[in-house]
Formats: structure tokens, C-alpha cells, sequence
């Protein structure tokens, strides 16, 4: 891989060696990458503003974001595709529970694979974490009606 940075101000220019062209950096806090390839450029932004952390893609003229902050201890998470996880804990507990928009059929192109289409679901997990390091976790998916439990320990 060969590829050539240059930084300009607060900016940095780059050409890798497949010929893309990258723009990036951070403005007031607000960090920005901008590629030109072929098959369609990508910009991506991102920046915690007020407590919410805040990004932003679009791909080839698609655009997809997502919101992220913490509310009385829940970390709460928002998307463009319609997904919402919520996370809560105390003392070794954690309570999560997500739900995850439906899905169209995404065709493949030259950039992008293809993607299959699927029902919106919901998930909702508990986990303990044990004072021998192991932790235990349940989940309840709709996607089949289904409950697994875990066992972890790291070694």
C-alpha cells in the first residue's frame, strides 16, 4: 500500500495508491472525511455536540446517521434505519433492549454488496456479571420467539 498525506492547516489531503483522493479533519470539533473514488465518493462526519455524540455518512448518495447519549445512566441510540437500543445498569446488571427497523432488499453494486430484506425485530438482553468473573447473560429475540442464555468467563 502506497499513499501520500498532506496536511494543509487543519486538514489533511491524501492519494492512495488505488487513485482515491481523501480530504479529513476536525473543524470546532467536528471531525469530517470526504473520498473521491470511483463508483461514488463518501463523506463522513461526526461530533459530539451538548452531550450527544453525532454522525453522519453518505455513501454514494445515500445517507444514513445515527444519535448517541446517556440520560440518567441510559445509553440511548437512534438511526437512520430506524433502530433503537436503550442500556441500563447497576452494580453488575445490565438491562438492554433494542429494536431494529426492517430491511428492504438492497441490490449489489460495483462499491456495495447486496443486502437481503428482513422483518424489524426486537431484542432484549439481561446480564449479571459474577463475582468469579464469569458473566451471565439471557436474550429474548422476535425474530423466532427465542430466549439463549450465555456463560462467559475471560481468561
Amino acid at each position: 500500500t502506497v499513499s501520500l498525506d498532506v496536511p494543509i492547516g487543519d486538514a489533511t489531503i491524501g492519494i492512495k495508491d488505488g487513485g482515491d483522493v481523501v480530504i479529513s479533519g476536525t473543524f470546532a470539533g467536528v471531525t469530517i472525511t470526504h473520498t473521491l473514488q470511483d463508483g461514488g465518493d463518501k463523506t463522513v462526519g461526526s461530533a459530539s455536540i451538548a452531550g450527544m455524540d453525532v454522525s453522519l455518512t453518505n455513501d454514494g448518495g445515500s445517507t444514513s446517521w445515527s444519535i448517541g447519549t446517556t440520560v440518567s445512566g441510559v445509553a440511548l441510540t437512534l438511526d437512520s434505519e430506524n433502530d433503537v437500543t436503550a442500556a441500563f445498569g447497576l452494580a453488575g446488571n445490565t438491562l438492554t433492549v433494542s429494536h431494529f427497523g426492517s430491511r428492504a432488499v438492497v441490490v449489489s453494486t460495483t462499491t456495495h454488496y447486496s443486502t437481503e430484506s428482513a422483518a424489524a425485530y426486537t431484542t432484549a438482553a439481561v446480564s449479571r456479571d459474577l463475582t468469579s468473573g464469569a458473566t451471565l447473560t439471557a436474550t429474548y429475540s422476535t425474530v423466532d420467539d427465542s430466549l439463549t442464555l450465555k456463560a462467559a468467563v475471560a481468561f
